[in-house]
Parts: structure tokens; C-alpha cells; sequence
């Protein structure tokens, strides 16, 4: 078991951010070898006083610390590396968002005390791959069949899907829409970066 003391050092990846209070920010983040845990960055939006700005897709280590309740508390953050084109494409921040989300709704956050989880081992490594994969890729059609391909790949880890079947199916619209619909009832939650996909899934068709 890791215990959190004084502080801990984990390397993860944000995949879901949220404001608190006034100028805080509630982290989910996918670490390796514990898998999903929350954590509470502190006057880290807005103000003055803000210490470190973090969003969705931000990669690196995290010190963090026992908070209150659940929530660990960020202490400090040394950024890994960046996933610097996706940000300035909306086709592949679309899609690196879905798979972020998909992920969010199928994983279950650990404990604060960061117990080493086995249940998650491979998660950290294969998002961050697939997440790469996207952010280099030179086409919206390239950066679409890596999607399918990351979402089988999600619902394999998840014991949900046969990833070998999936590699002999051609991708496809419909094909990808079923993969997030079997998020959706496993997490019995609605995709909701689904709606944001819009006209760049009609281009897997022709993928």
C-alpha cells in the first residue's frame, strides 16, 4: 500500500476538471498504478493568488497530500509532456475529449490512502499512447480511426470487449456510436462529449 505522509509523488494525466468554491478546482486524474483519484487544487482559477493552472489533458507529477474527506490536496505539479497540437485542432480535441470522458465513466476513483491497484494496470499507459497517437496524427481521418481503435481498446482493459474482433472491423460512424453506447450502459451515464463530435464522425465512414 502507498501511504500518503507528508507528501506523495504520482504520475498521472487530468481527465476531468471542475470548478470549486470560488477559485479552486477539483481534479480527477489517471494515475499509474493506482488508477483514478481526486484531488483539490487550491486558488488554482482566477484571482490573484491562483498557484498553478491545470485542465483536461494536462500530464505530469503530481505531489499531493491528504485533504479532507476523499479528496487528496494538490501540493505541487512539474509538467510532463505536452499534447501540443490538439489544443489548436477542434476535430482532435473533440475526440481526445471523448476518450478522456469514456474513461472518467469507466474507471472508479480510489481512496486517498492510494492503494496500488492492479484492477487499472495498463489504463495510464494506454490512454496516454492513444492520446499521442491523436495529438500527431495528419488527418481528421487518422486521428478518427485511432479514436475507434482507443475506444475498443478502453473496453477491452474493461473486459467489455473482444480488442481482436474489433481490429478486423472496419471503423465506421455507426461502429464508433455503438462502442459509446456500451459506455453509456456500463456507466448507466450519458457520453456527454458525444454531442460535440459533430460533422468530423462522418468522415469515418470513408476512413
Amino acid at each position: 500500500m502507498r501511504v500518503v505522509t507528508k507528501t506523495t509523488s504520482l504520475e498521472g494525466i487530468v481527465i476531468r476538471a471542475y470548478p470549486f468554491r470560488d477559485s479552486d478546482l477539483v481534479l480527477r486524474v489517471l494515475a499509474r498504478g493506482v488508477g483514478k483519484i481526486g484531488i483539490l487544487a487550491r486558488n488554482s482559477r482566477g484571482g490573484r493568488r491562483r498557484v498553478t493552472r491545470l485542465d483536461v489533458f494536462d500530464r505530469g507529477t503530481f505531489e499531493v497530500k491528504r485533504g479532507r474527506g476523499a479528496l487528496l490536496t494538490l501540493a505541487a505539479f512539474e509538467h510532463g509532456k505536452v499534447l501540443r497540437k490538439l489544443r489548436a485542432d477542434l476535430n482532435k480535441l473533440a475526440l481526445c475529449s471523448l476518450l478522456c470522458e469514456a474513461y472518467d465513466l469507466m474507471t472508479v476513483e480510489s481512496g486517498s490512502s492510494l492503494e496500488e491497484s492492479h484492477v487499472y494496470d495498463g489504463y495510464f499507459d494506454t490512454l496516454m499512447a492513444d492520446l499521442t497517437s491523436i495529438d500527431q496524427s495528419v488527418s481528421a481521418r487518422e486521428a478518427l480511426r485511432t479514436s475507434y481503435y482507443s475506444m475498443a481498446r478502453l473496453l477491452a482493459l474493461s473486459g467489455l470487449l473482444d480488442v481482436d474482433q474489433a481490429k478486423y472491423a472496419p471503423p465506421s460512424a455507426k461502429r464508433l456510436m455503438a462502442l459509446i453506447d456500451q459506455v453509456e450502459h456500463h456507466a448507466d451515464r450519458a457520453v456527454e462529449s458525444r454531442s460535440s463530435l459533430g460533422a468530423v464522425i462522418g468522415d469515418l465512414a470513408d476512413a
